[in-house]
């Protein structure tokens, strides 16, 4: 049976289930074609591969499309996104859906994140942190901790009375007003959860997947996954099977194998490796460059006459008796051997895979060693054909069949849907700039000056926040180098700069003062394409009111890019380029340029400063809802100050 629902000016007809689930009267224009398509793909155990632009509403409209399906069998709904925030948005949601219909829904960050003790929480090693913390639980010297074995179930009956449906900071104000752990509460209240909002790294990381499964209490089978800001999955998973480990870890590891264990199959092992790869460094003709496979394996044999595998147990055997000691002596618990041996653990899994690489990068103080997985497929495809079904959903996966092909996700068993935008020409304004680029080629002192004359006609002509996002890095100083910064002090627009080893408490700092401008004369926020800021975040009305793409993302032409275009190449043949270079770069531009639509009522623009958007391969891969607007404009002073003046208008 359906039911009639309003969408702007006209009804439209929605299943009454799906409505049960959706908590405002009335749909954006389609949001009910998302909440039928992922709503059949799901009861037909089928893959749902969805682009829909920023501000669309996607979370609500997916979880009121399967939530039905998960109540009438019993299966939780395992929502993944990259961003706190994004995780919040998946409560906050489900908190509306609450006041109508049942259901429970949890956030869970890391066990660092969620930490109350200083000492855990500021360990930038993660893997150091949690030996910390395991050692501090067994020994019964957490308060936290002990406060949570003796006082859970009243704990854990005290946060259903407040809500059905948390937050990872609803978890941790409640450890701080009560003295317990967040993140062991959190733990236990996920298996009456039906909703479970975590990042990434608890679906890509093969050994907390195991460990966070086992305390959802579920299987895969009975799990619907739904993996939010999608376009960032081939990163991500080919970065979780990836590893490095520098030549000074390298060191520490054959100190400790010295001093502390006296090992000395250990530590001929370590000095042969050592003197290989410095070896290696200096045959290197660039700063980077790949060596054999079987290189450590090989070293295994000669040292110590066992395959690398059985290295990596005896590694790992010595490692924790190291820790014992340091724990003993009331040390911190870091093995630089423990780090050693999972460093070891990835590099003997690329013996036998092909899509492995062995890396060795240098520069003038240290080198650095690394297994570069190329390829996400290996182990996304097993985790989306495990599950009951799965949504993998952003604004930007277009064209979605080449997405599907490198996930290796099976065409059949998946429904491609790209849903339209559906915008005002009179809130929108494209522009594509002749006559500037980034390209490697044109990258000089001259090039970078004439960016930023055309910023300056931006910052004068448009109101409200304004954001900048660059290719990389490199251009972002190049730019602060050509006096950027003078540029916005002139305009009285407080210039706020994106770090790269700022953590999360200080970019969230950051980007609040940014907004608080919006409605003070305006502020610039000045980040790059794939960078924290330029996806996930939001920024309606006129907390940005134009978003500025300088460059296009390319990597740098380096022989392991060389490498990855040659696998995908022969895996993909006549697409290796396409699928592997040319289309990550797309999608981290079009996910900056979507930072200021929010909604169908904000007045936005973005400005492209790169001809290669005017130019293929990168002009055919923009969407037509950029490509039947784009104005390109010529290579003239005060064309793009004309066109956002009449735009936005002269009293902006």
């Amino acid at each position: 049976m359906s039911v009639q629902v309003g969408m702007g000016d006209v009804m439209v007809s929605l299943p009454r289930e799906i409505m049960r689930y959706f908590p405002y009267p009335s749909v954006r224009p389609g949001q009910d074609e998302l909440m039928r398509l992922v709503n059949e793909a799901v009861r037909k155990r089928k893959t749902a591969i969805v682009e829909a632009m920023s501000g669309f509403g996607k979370t609500v409209a997916i979880l009121s499309g399967i939530l039905p399906l998960a109540e009438e069998e019993n299966l939780k709904v395992l929502y993944f996104a990259r961003t706190h925030k994004e995780h919040e948005r998946v409560i906050e949601e489900v908190k509306r859906i609450s006041r109508s219909h049942d259901v429970k829904a949890i956030a869970l960050r890391g066990r660092r994140e969620m930490c109350l003790l200083r000492e855990v929480r500021d360990i930038k090693d993660y893997r150091v942190c949690l030996d910390l913390c395991k050692n501090l639980r067994s020994e019964g010297s957490c308060p936290y901790y002990v406060s949570f074995l003796s006082s859970f179930n009243l704990c854990t009956k005290q946060l259903r009375d407040r809500s059905s449906s948390l937050t990872a900071e609803d978890l941790i104000m409640f450890g701080i007003e009560h003295g317990i752990c967040p993140y062991e509460i959190a733990k236990s209240l996920l298996r009456e959860a039906n909703v479970i909002a975590c990042s990434y790294v608890y679906l890509l990381n093969k050994e907390i997947f195991g460990k966070f499964m086992r305390h959802v209490g579920t299987s895969l089978d009975d799990a619907i996954l739904v993996l939010d800001e999608a376009h960032n999955i081939p990163e991500l998973a080919t970065d979780s099977m990836s590893d490095t480990i520098s030549h000074r870890a390298l060191v520490l590891a054959l100190r400790e194998s010295m001093m502390e264990l006296k090992s000395a199959p250990l530590t001929a092992f370590i000095k042969a490796l050592l003197r290989t790869l410095s070896k290696f460094r200096s045959m290197l003709s660039s700063r980077e460059g790949v060596i054999p496979k079987d290189i450590i394996e090989r070293i295994a044999m000669e040292t110590v006459h066992v395959h690398l595998e059985d290295v990596v147990y005896l590694i790992k055997d010595a490692s924790d008796i190291v820790k014992e000691r340091l724990a003993k002596r009331n040390e911190l618990p870091r093995s630089h051997l423990s780090r050693l041996s999972k460093f070891l653990e990835i590099w003997n899994e690329a013996l036998y895979s092909d899509h492995y690489l062995c890396v060795i990068r240098s520069n003038d103080a240290d080198f650095t060693l690394t297994v570069l997985s190329l390829d996400p497929s290996p182990l996304i495809r097993p985790l989306i054909e495990g599950a009951y079904a799965a949504v993998l959903t952003s604004a930007t996966l277009e064209p979605l069949h080449a997405f599907a092909d490198v996930l290796g996700i099976d065409r059949g068993k998946c429904v491609l849907r790209s849903i339209k935008a559906r915008l005002p020409d009179d809130k929108l304004l494209i522009i594509g700039m002749k006559g500037v680029s980034t390209d490697f080629k044109h990258r000089s002192p001259s090039m970078y000056r004439k960016l930023v004359s055309r910023i300056s006609e931006i910052l004068e002509s448009a109101p409200g926040n304004i954001g900048i996002f660059t290719a990389s890095y490199e251009v972002l100083e190049g730019l602060l180098k050509a006096g950027l910064e003078d540029v916005s002090r002139g305009f009285n627009k407080p210039l706020y700069i994106e770090r790269p080893d700022a953590t999360s408490a200080d970019n969230d700092r950051l980007i609040k003062e940014f907004k608080a401008h919006a409605k003070k004369g305006g502020a610039v926020l000045l980040g790059v394409q794939g960078g924290r800021n330029a996806e996930g975040e939001d920024f309606p009305g006129r907390e940005m009111s134009l978003a500025v793409i300088v460059g296009v993302p390319y990597a740098k032409p380096t022989p392991i890019v060389e490498e990855r275009i040659r696998y995908f190449e022969k895996k993909f043949p006549g697409k290796g380029k396409l699928y592997s270079y040319i289309l990550p770069a797309i999608r981290k531009s079009l996910q900056a340029a979507g930072r200021p639509f929010r909604g169908t009522d904000d007045k936005s623009a973005i400005i492209f400063l790169d001809y290669r958007f005017l130019q293929r391969p990168c002009k055919a891969l923009l969407p037509e809802w950029i490509k039947k607007r784009m104005r390109v404009l010529p290579d003239k002073e005060g064309e793009l100050t004309k066109e956002l003046l009449l735009f936005f208008g002269s009293g902006s």
